[in-house]
């Protein structure tokens, strides 16, 4: 404002005379301070699913201003309001609040595989599952769809179920993608190693069994049980006992995955020499047709259930099963001299089975030393008639649960009933297992037996009536 003074001097002394000034306001008297910016947020805020405070404590008090605290929750860019304290202005003069941003940033989504990496057979088909520490989108691509491809299910979620199938040999890694469902997460690029290789041979599989517990065991030259692999007294190797992991998919749909809804559920019987080769032997586990043998000659190579076998029951196999079977020599000696309690059992009934003539085919029946030596090897050499209802020594007993079933064997070699010549069957007895001569004419059930190619491979399973071991023809 403009103000008046007077200058007043003493008598005599001087002329009194007015004097005026101006006083203008000096803005200046303020103190100044430069606006608060982001860089007082607390640093390096991620997503907890919690709210946090976004301003530290020591700087909610600043010379000059305050800061009021906000707590955020969501990753997302929040306002934050300083204001001014009395005497203070900003250094661009301005008194008004000022704001700035503190930010939230999303949490890193994280992908955790099971297992880590994988291993799949050519041909197989595997599962792995990727989960995420958050819901989302997957995307899921091969980038060599050549060597496997892929399905996965479900799309959404916190994870999905991944089905791969080994197409050819080699190595792939499949492209990993996932979109979170909101903005608190990141979104993630990842890759997983798929590694697809040749399966093992069935034969090669099933030996690695041999001393484990339901596994298969070595049969030597002697008759005896051994458990050490390729030992060079070894004829054969089979399954013996009540307990054993031998159950395998075969005639499964051309095209189709191997389960119970697709397939036969078969036993294997063993792996068995065929001259140079080694072969496994299996046997179906349901009838394949009640028939007679023959009307009134047992040779087996022109019965009827040798036509019926390798004709109308071979064509109704599917193709990938059919190209599985050897033709394989089987024996068709006579059992005759295998009677009597004492002299009725497994080991007897081996030597007098080979002791004839053979047949080359592709699809047979069971041996009558099949029952025996699949019995606990302590009873190989006791009668059959031990392996009756109860005695829970015989897998391929309790398998086959029709009561009866013709056996390749003959009944010596002029035997016969009224002009029918007679071969041999199975019966289940109350008291044990006993097989009989019967006239060719009979009609009985037939329950086929075959051998595997050599270089059939094994893909998946354990052996388990859960989990049968999966064939592929290699």
């Amino acid at each position: 404002g403009i103000y008046d003074y007077y200058a007043v001097y003493p008598e005599g002394k001087g002329q009194s005379k007015k004097y005026s000034f101006s006083v203008l306001f000096n803005p200046d008297r303020f103190v100044k301070v430069e606006k608060p910016t982001s860089a007082l947020c607390k640093q390096g805020l991620t997503y907890t699913g919690s709210p946090q405070d976004l301003i530290a404590e020591e700087n909610l008090d600043r010379e000059g201003y305050t800061i009021e605290q906000v707590q955020g929750t969501d990753a997302n860019s929040y306002e934050i309001t300083a204001k001014l304290k009395e005497k203070f202005r900003w250094k661009d003069s301005s008194q008004e609040d000022a704001t700035f941003n503190c930010t939230i940033g999303p949490k890193e989504t994280i992908l955790s595989y099971t297992p880590s990496s994988l291993s799949v057979y050519k041909g197989a088909k595997k599962t792995f599952t990727i989960v995420s520490n958050n819901s989302g989108i997957f995307e899921i691509s091969s980038n060599s769809s050549n060597i496997a491809t892929l399905t996965f299910e479900p799309l959404s979620g916190t994870s999905t179920t991944v089905i791969l199938n080994g197409i050819n040999i080699g190595n792939t890694n499949l492209d990993v993608k996932f979109i979170p469902s909101n903005n608190n997460y990141t979104k993630k690029s990842d890759t997983y190693t798929v590694q697809v290789i040749n399966p093992p041979l069935a034969i090669t599989k099933l030996k690695e069994t041999i001393g484990q517990e339901r596994g298969m065991i070595g049969v030597t030259t002697s008759n005896t049980k051994t458990t050490t692999k390729d030992a060079s007294n070894i004829r054969e190797y089979r399954y013996s006992g009540a307990d054993v992991d031998n159950y395998i998919y075969f005639n499964c749909g051309d095209e189709k995955e191997q389960n119970d809804d697709n397939c036969e559920k078969w036993r294997i019987i063993g792996i068995f020499k065929d001259g140079e080769n080694e072969l496994i032997k299996i046997t179906s586990g349901k009838i394949a047709k009640t028939m007679v043998w023959n009307s009134f000659y047992r040779n087996w190579s022109s019965s009827q259930i040798s036509t019926y076998l390798n004709g109308e029951y071979y064509n109704s196999l599917s193709t990938r099963s059919k190209n599985m079977i050897a033709s394989a020599k089987y024996y068709l000696g006579s059992v005759a001299n295998a009677m009597g309690d004492s002299y009725y059992n497994a080991v007897n009934l081996y030597s007098n089975e080979r002791n004839g003539s053979t047949w080359t085919g592709k699809i047979a029946i069971l041996y009558p030393s099949d029952f025996g030596f699949s019995s606990d090897s302590t009873n190989w050499k006791n009668s059959l008639l031990i392996y009756g209802p109860g005695s829970d020594t015989s897998w391929l007993h309790y398998d086959t649960n029709h009561g009866s079933c013709w056996l390749l064997a003959y009944w010596g070699t002029d035997r016969s009933y009224d002009g029918y010549e007679v071969v041999t069957y199975w019966n289940d007895y109350g008291a044990g297992i006993t097989w009989q001569e019967v006239k060719s004419s009979s009609s009985l059930p037939v329950v086929p037996t075959l051998y595997l190619k050599s270089e059939v491979t094994i893909i998946d399973g354990d052996g388990t009536s859960e989990k049968p071991y999966q064939l592929l023809e290699n």
